[in-house]
């Protein structure tokens, strides 16, 4: 069996160890440029200096030994991707090299602003999973009327890119709209206000 262990354990076997679930590092980027009305975090976080790389790495050994071998981290915090790029790959390897399986947590924007930046995760940081949140609860994401975006800029090309690669289109006037496009708009409002009104005279 090739045991390297007590009790014949493998060392590559999963049955038989200490199974927690998964763990989460704190404190890796507490700011965070969205918004959202159910976040864990405070008003505050975007003060907080993010800690030092050797510290995070630091909380992935600890993690790794509370939870065991093949364990499930979630490389969380504020928004993880606006730490440098290379520190973040940084903390990615380092987790794989020490037998844990990373998760970036990430509203997802960032992949879309910076072109590659998936790919350097994937490549340098070997990351093969990734969570992306998504919610109406959601202020700061690109692509409708936001503080990021003033009227002006909605109508230039990339402004109008960012409307029309909206994954959420609704029916609108014969056509399938992107839903950013109709917030811009005001659209969505005036919709909204017209179906009241017709199930208020029935």
């Amino acid at each position: 069996m090739g045991s390297s262990g007590s009790r014949g354990q493998d060392s590559g076997q999963g049955l038989g160890r200490q199974a927690t679930g998964c763990g989460a590092t704190a404190g890796l980027q507490p700011k965070c440029d969205f918004s959202c009305t159910g976040c864990y975090l405070g008003s505050e976080a975007n003060r907080i200096p993010p800690l030092p790389l050797s510290a995070v790495l630091a909380q992935l050994d600890l993690l790794r030994r509370h939870l065991g071998p093949k364990s499930n981290v979630q490389i969380t915090d504020g928004e993880v991707t606006l730490r440098p790029v290379e520190e973040l790959i940084t903390v990615l390897h380092y987790a794989r090299s020490i037998g844990t399986v990373p998760m970036v947590m990430t509203h997802g924007d960032t992949l879309r602003e910076v072109p590659g930046l998936l790919d350097r995760l994937m490549v340098e940081g070997l990351l093969t999973e990734i969570s992306i949140h998504i919610d109406i609860t959601q202020r700061g994401r690109q692509g409708h009327r936001s503080p990021q975006m003033t009227a002006e800029e909605l109508e230039t090309e990339r402004g109008q890119a960012r409307l029309d690669a909206c994954v959420f289109r609704v029916p609108y006037r014969g056509e399938m709209v992107p839903m950013c496009r109709m917030n811009a708009g005001g659209v969505r409002d005036q919709l909204y206000a017209g179906i009241g009104g017709a199930a208020a005279e029935h």
